[in-house]
């Protein structure tokens, strides 16, 4: 197999835009300016929703779309630059690809699904068949290179796609969404197998997924992706505890995460975030907060962030409990909020509250969360960290 511990990605300044009318002069920015470096050996993932270009920028990589300005190297090879004209075709730019479907032939068995890329390149048989052997040994799908696509499973196809990609020697794997067509059930078990089968091969990898707990468990590094532009790049910790924009917050929460704007402010020495509509509930923050005092602020915190509490702390205010919504060893409490604003959600112990508490009123503690401009939608502070 190809050495490919010095491979990486670098991309600056990306740009694509596909045009509303053939030849036309207006079109819309798939990618706006991206920059991302993959460090060698890594997993990479981007995470977006449908249409922020991260299939988009997937492909500009691979070399299946032409970007209009920017650069991409592989390594230590430029196969793209718009300053130099410079743009290596997709055939020699030793990219492995694994697609949605895995595009499997029906009618050929497990080794000539592998070898497939290799005969249109003329690969002699006697090397032809080596590659291939040593594919399915490294995705342990040896015993299986008689069968038909139709006589695996799911996750057993999944592999078959990994092995033909990786039989073409490439020093960089792509994936684009390559578990969304499985059931939940199967996803859960095939992401974890794939996840330590690529870094068993430790060939720098690109994957490309909308579901933020994938990219939160297959990723060495994530970036979000919003309209065409990198919101943020960090480790999946760094990414979930302090995200640095509204939108990523609200993105990667799981299954749902609060936002709350409202204005800071001290009454007989109650820390206060009165809410901008005033059919809304009131509720008491941490001493931190008093640095934003009678500014406007878009408060968040993740569910396991807020606490169910007794009542007594200074920091903590009743509301009206608006659903309880058990998940076996976990459960998630809605508090009313009034006014615009979405429920307050709480990620609790099921002992703790029980559905025949709806209509009441428990009392609840901001214990921390990170804090915004609701103008520029970017990271202004943090409390309770």
């Amino acid at each position: 197999m190809l050495d490919v511990t010095e491979y990486g990605i670098e991309i600056q300044n990306l740009v694509k835009v596909f045009p509303l009318k053939p030849g036309g002069q207006d079109g819309v920015y798939a990618l706006d300016g991206v920059d991302l470096r993959v460090n060698p050996r890594e997993l990479f993932v981007i995470l977006g929703p449908s249409g922020c270009g991260k299939s988009t920028l997937l492909r500009c990589v691979a070399g299946l779309e032409e970007p209009e300005h920017g650069e991409i190297s592989l390594g230590r090879r430029t196969v793209y630059s718009a300053t130099t004209g410079e743009s290596v075709s997709a055939q020699h730019r030793q990219v492995g690809m694994v697609f949605q479907n895995f595009a499997l032939y029906p009618h050929m068995n497990v080794a000539q699904n592998v070898g497939f890329g290799l005969r249109t390149r003329r690969v002699a048989n006697p090397e032809l068949g080596q590659r291939v052997a040593e594919a399915l040994r490294l995705v342990e799908m040896e015993e299986f290179a008689d069968r038909r696509p139709a006589h695996l499973s799911g996750g057993q196809q999944q592999r078959v796609a990994l092995a033909r990609a990786i039989a073409g020697n490439p020093r960089i794997l792509l994936f684009d969404e390559p578990l969304s067509n499985l059931d939940p059930l199967l996803r859960k078990t095939v992401r974890a197998d794939l996840k330590q089968l690529i870094t068993r091969l430790g060939i720098t990898s690109l994957f490309v997924t909308h579901d933020q707990e994938e990219a939160m468990i297959m990723g060495d590094r994530l970036a979000v992706m919003h309209k065409g532009r990198v919101e943020q790049i960090g480790t999946p910790d760094e990414v979930y505890r302090r995200p640095q924009t509204i939108f990523v917050a609200a993105f990667t929460g799981r299954p749902v995460t609060n936002l709350i704007e409202g204005v800071v402010d001290e009454y007989r020495g109650e820390r206060l975030l009165v809410p901008i509509e005033s059919r809304a509930e009131t509720l008491r923050v941490p001493p931190e907060l008093l640095e934003f005092r009678g500014q406007r602020i878009t408060v968040h915190v993740r569910p396991e962030e807020v606490r169910l509490s007794d009542g007594e702390e200074p920091n903590s205010t009743p509301l009206e409990i608006e659903n309880v919504l058990p998940e076996g060893g976990q459960c998630f409490v809605h508090f009313h909020l009034g006014g615009p604003y979405k429920p307050l959600v709480v990620r609790a112990d099921p002992t703790l509250v029980k559905k025949e508490e709806i209509g009441r009123r428990r009392t609840v503690t901001l214990d921390q969360g990170t804090v915004y401009s609701p103008e520029t939608g970017r990271l202004i502070g943090e409390f309770g960290r």
